[in-house]
């Protein structure tokens, strides 16, 4: 039987997309804000290659950050944008491995298809994270 039987074309792609946005996405932020904490670039470049690889150091990085005495600037609709992305395509991809049957193509399709839900509830968690911070 072909590949392409159980994963249509479409969901492969679709999955590569978001797969490789939600690491290329990762590194740019992380970049850009250890960038806007004044640190190095050779250290804001690192931080942006650990994390843009290993997706759970962000984590630690977000842990670290809030205690670096930083005061954080207006936040632009780019960055939110950004952080969407990358929220909604982490659920995405932890949704499709933890839901769907332990076969990958299936996995696959269960990303794909919870995506565009996974970016609503990241925009619901950066929008309550903003309306807390102004209170």
């Amino acid at each position: 039987m072909p590949l392409t039987e159980y994963a249509p074309p479409a969901f492969v792609i679709g999955f590569f997309m978001i797969y490789l946005s939600t690491i290329l996405l990762s590194f740019y932020w992380v970049f850009l804000d250890a960038k806007k904490q004044g640190k190095q670039w050779t250290k804001a470049l690192l931080w942006g290659i650990v994390v843009g690889l290993f997706l759970p150091m962000g984590l630690l990085y977000l842990y670290l950050r809030k205690d670096s005495g930083y005061t954080p600037s207006p936040i632009l609709r780019t960055e939110q944008l950004i952080k969407v992305f990358i929220i909604g395509g982490v659920i995405a991809l932890c949704v499709g491995g933890i839901i769907a049957p332990p076969d990958p193509l299936t996995q696959v399709r269960y990303t794909v298809i919870a995506f565009p839900l996974c970016l609503v509830i990241g925009y619901l968690i950066i929008q309550r994270k903003k309306i807390l911070s102004s209170l």
